[in-house]
């Protein structure tokens, strides 16, 4: 595998979307990934704590959440015209 190039950098991002997705599921939030989206769906106050520990996390590890691709939090998720919702029941 070459260390630098188009190809290394394809490899690179995936492997960051993966270090994210592991960290954040280790510290207990339940998310999927595609690629550098990361989705979620949870009671409304799971969801805030979920994303106060993003923006307290991300920046430490270099990154930040992009405010113009960033929805939530929200209860509801729709994914490909697939629609999943949390209750608090």
């Amino acid at each position: 595998m070459r260390s630098f190039g188009a190809i290394a950098a394809v490899y690179g991002w995936e492997r960051v979307g993966s270090l994210l997705t592991g960290i954040l599921r280790d510290i207990g939030i339940p998310l999927l990934r595609y690629v550098d989206d990361i989705f979620t769906a949870l009671p409304p106050l799971l969801a805030q704590q979920a994303r106060a520990t993003l923006e307290t996390l991300l920046p430490v590890l270099g990154f930040q959440l992009a405010p113009d691709k960033t929805e939530g939090p929200s209860d509801t998720l729709v994914i490909l015209g697939i629609q999943v919702q949390v209750n608090d029941t």
